[in-house]
């Protein structure tokens, strides 16, 4: 499929399918499309709206993971979630110029959604 003009994308770096299709579902619910990256190796195209990293991202775990997103956000917004959220996650995540850090919601997709869109704000409607 073609994307329409005006698709609004955040790109997801996520490698568990569960937890991107529900990263999926909560954008969804924002009018928004996830474009689900699973590599490292990621191609540029036009800046995302924002970019949802894990933490746990298996191809660069970490703080390697907040550099990819940031990288990848090209200056809009990103937001880390995090399996096991602690201090020292929130802190190098924000500090890395995150719009946040969330626990992964896996069991709540609505409030998933809600905290993306209001960390995201800046660029959703």
């Amino acid at each position: 499929p073609v994307p329409s003009p005006t698709t609004r994308r955040v790109d997801v770096l996520e490698d568990n399918p569960a937890t991107a299709r529900q990263i999926s579902e909560a954008l969804a619910l924002l009018g928004l499309e996830a474009r689900i990256i699973v590599s490292a190796e990621i191609a540029a195209l036009e800046p995302p709206v924002g970019v949802v990293v894990s933490w746990d991202f298996a191809p660069a775990y970490g703080k390697k993971a907040l550099e990819l997103g940031r990288a990848l956000s090209q200056g809009t917004p990103f937001v880390v979630l995090a399996e096991h959220l602690t201090m020292e996650t929130a802190l190098a995540s924000l500090r890395a110029g995150a719009s946040a850090c969330l626990p992964k919601l896996l069991s709540d997709t609505t409030a998933l959604s809600r905290e993306l869109g209001l960390a995201f704000k800046q660029s959703v409607p």
